[in-house]
Order: C-alpha cells, then sequence, then structure tokens
C-alpha cells in the first residue's frame, strides 16, 4: 500500500531486483512477480527465457503489455520478431505460442503486465490450466522457498 505524505498525495511503491529474486518457472524459464492486484486481477511478471524455449499455446481473457528488455522472441502462428526495445500489445482473446529464437546469444527477457486470466492449453487443444494474480503468486512464492528464496515481498501482495 502507498503511504501518505503530509501533503496527502500518495508516495510510488518500489521493489529493487535484489527483493524480488528470479525463481525457475519451467526448464529454460526463470521469473519474478513484481506486482499484483487480486481485486482487478492484474500481475505483472519478469520472465527470462533461454534460447529456443517455448511455452505452452495460451489466450488471454484480457490484454497484455509487453517489453523486450533483451533478447528475441515471437508468435510460433506469426512472422513478427520482437527485438531488444520493442512494445507489443496482446488484444483479449489474442491466442498464441510464445517461442524465443534458437539463434538468440543470451536469454530473452521481458516484462509482462497481464489483465486478466492465461488459458493454457495441452498440446491436444484442451485446456490445461488457467493462471491469473493469484495463481501467479502461489506459483513465485512455492518456487522461492524450493530454492531457500524465502517469500519476496511482491507489490500489491
Amino acid at each position: 500500500m502507498s503511504k501518505e505524505k503530509k501533503s496527502g498525495i500518495p508516495t510510488a511503491n518500489f521493489r529493487d531486483e535484489s527483493e524480488l529474486p528470479f525463481a525457475p518457472m519451467a526448464e529454460g524459464i526463470t521469473f519474478q512477480v513484481l506486482d499484483v492486484n487480486f481485486e482487478k486481477d492484474i500481475w505483472v511478471t519478469r520472465m527470462r527465457f533461454d534460447p529456443g524455449v517455448s511455452i505452452a499455446t495460451h489466450k488471454h481473457t484480457g490484454e497484455v503489455l509487453a517489453y523486450t528488455v533483451s533478447g528475441a522472441w515471437k508468435y510460433r502462428e506469426y512472422p513478427d520478431i520482437y527485438r531488444t526495445g520493442s512494445y507489443v500489445h496482446e488484444p483479449e482473446g489474442s491466442t498464441h505460442t510464445l517461442e524465443t529464437l534458437k539463434e538468440n546469444q543470451g536469454v530473452t527477457d521481458i516484462i509482462f503486465i497481464n489483465f486478466g486470466e492465461n488459458i493454457n492449453y495441452k498440446p491436444d487443444g484442451k485446456v490445461d490450466y488457467i493462471m491469473d494474480a493469484k495463481g501467479i503468486l502461489e506459483l513465485y512464492f512455492k518456487a522461492c522457498k524450493a530454492e531457500g528464496l524465502g517469500e519476496p515481498k511482491v507489490l500489491g501482495a
């Protein structure tokens, strides 16, 4: 929660990168949860992908905003390649499969702001699981604890 100055203006909240460790999400993927808002189902993550990694095909129930800090990635379904410095707007209802380029020399580092749920599909097209703000925070805490990192103080949690 933001603190109020004597002027009544709320102050900004922040976490230093060292306060929110990267934890393993899956093989070749680490992540941080930067912020969550359970009431609005908004979740902000920073994810690092090794070269040639892909994640399950998924559909967004709300918009997603993405900023590429480093590396290069694409959606298997489209020809566009998103490189360092690119900003991507994924509209509500978009369905795609994120993959990083095999020829990347290092990790692809992306910040995502998710509004709503991700519906993740199995290879046969059936729903595997649904991820939301609460679920991503639980996954992060579990991964951090498994790595001996404790429970980070994520904004909004």
